[in-house]
């Protein structure tokens, strides 16, 4: 029997690693194509959708499901921001499928805080002493290491789209 093992840091920044990568292929190769040749609506609507799914976040405040010693702060702060994401997410969603004017603006708003909630619990859900990996996160452990470069690469492809991209339409 082998004993050999990897400490859970170096598995999750693999897993977190290895993910960006494969969204920053799929990216390149088949959405970055896709968004030149559709209008804004359709390129920002399943986009949007999947940033609506954020609400999954609110795992982080559940003690069946996270461990409940993961300090309340980092468990709040991160099921808060995601909540806060998903939501600004859907209201830009409806000012774009409906056409308001002012849309732009708030996919950027969107964009903008659900970029600043993924950076900063990063930034400090992987420090010590918090770091998320030296907690039991069940389920939840795929947030930061699957959903959370797929909504980073496409945060970065919305702000693609609405501010670089649509100057070219």
């Amino acid at each position: 029997m082998n004993n050999f093992s990897l400490p859970s840091d170096v598995i999750f920044i693999t897993q977190f690693s290895v993910m960006m990568l494969v969204n920053i292929l799929v990216a390149y190769w088949y959405v970055i194509p896709w968004l030149r040749r559709v209008s804004l609506k359709d390129a920002l609507t399943p986009m949007l959708l999947l940033h609506v799914t954020r609400v999954v976040g609110l795992v982080f405040i559940v003690n069946a499901v996270t461990d409940p010693a993961l300090p309340r702060g980092i468990a709040y702060m991160a099921a808060g921001g995601d909540f806060s994401a998903a939501m600004l997410s859907l209201l830009a969603l409806v000012f774009v499928r409906k056409e308001i004017r002012g849309a732009n603006v708030m996919i950027v708003i969107a964009n903008i805080i659900g970029i600043a909630d993924l950076l900063i619990v990063s930034i400090w859900g992987s420090l010590m002493p918090i770091s998320f990996p030296n907690y039991q996160l069940g389920p939840a452990w795929f947030i930061p290491t699957f959903i959370g470069p797929t909504m980073m690469v496409s945060h970065g492809l919305m702000l693609w789209r609405v501010l670089v991209r649509a100057k070219h339409n």
